[in-house]
């Protein structure tokens, strides 16, 4: 009696053999509101992918994936959890996903060119925000957060590469500074994220902790 079920994924490389899933059953049915508090947060419930769920397909009546985009799945995700009534989800890892060399999901950023993978993302969670506050605005609060975390994860490709573009650093610190308080008071969001959020105001300082902190992880 629910209209989306989604599992978690078992993620392995050209060459690798996929672990069998040995996790103890666990599966949990919530209603929309209760995903999409969640589903920007990817320790918790949900997420924006559709590989890993089986819909109704009455869920997808005028709703299309945009074409020539990456994240595409995104706004259709949203679209649909927004129409369910019940959702299940279990941590158990019944989708394997193989990470191709040279896939989409697996370029490099490009500085030059712009990739278009970086900016897609900004555009689909813009996206995302006006799709709920038609929705439901009661649940931005929650929401917010997540936005603003992947829009930082863009910066931080940026920051990599070794070019900014100053005006989209402004704009996300703005942001930042209109939910400051949506972020300390999301539940779902973790405390190391919280913490990036309030440094990133700081913009320089944000940038060599970053820089630091890639140093050390390669």
């Amino acid at each position: 009696d629910v209209q989306i079920a989604a599992c978690g994924m078992q993620l392995f490389c050209d060459g690798e053999i996929p672990e069998k899933c040995n996790v103890k059953k666990n599966v949990k049915v919530y209603s929309r509101e209760e995903v999409i508090k969640r589903y920007l947060y990817p320790q918790h419930c949900l997420d924006v992918v559709s590989c890993n769920k089986i819909f109704d397909r009455k869920l997808f009546q005028g709703i299309t994936y945009p074409e020539g985009r990456l994240f595409e799945d995104f706004v259709p995700i949203t679209k649909t959890i927004l129409n369910a009534d019940r959702i299940a989800s279990t941590n158990m890892k019944l989708y394997y996903y193989r990470q191709r060399t040279g896939s989409i999901n697996n370029q490099n950023f490009n500085v030059k060119k712009m990739n278009p993978k970086i900016m897609d993302l900004d555009l689909a969670l813009n996206e995302v925000l006006e799709i709920i506050e038609e929705s439901n605005q009661e649940l931005l609060v929650f929401v917010i957060p997540g936005v603003l975390v992947s829009k930082i994860s863009i910066v931080n490709q940026m920051i990599y590469a070794g070019k900014i573009n100053k005006k989209y650093v402004r704009e996300v610190q703005a942001f930042v500074a209109a939910n400051r308080r949506a972020v300390k008071s999301c539940p779902y969001i973790s405390r190391t994220n919280k913490t990036k959020i309030m440094v990133f105001q700081y913009f320089l300082l944000y940038a060599l902790l970053y820089k630091v902190y890639k140093k050390r992880r390669n």
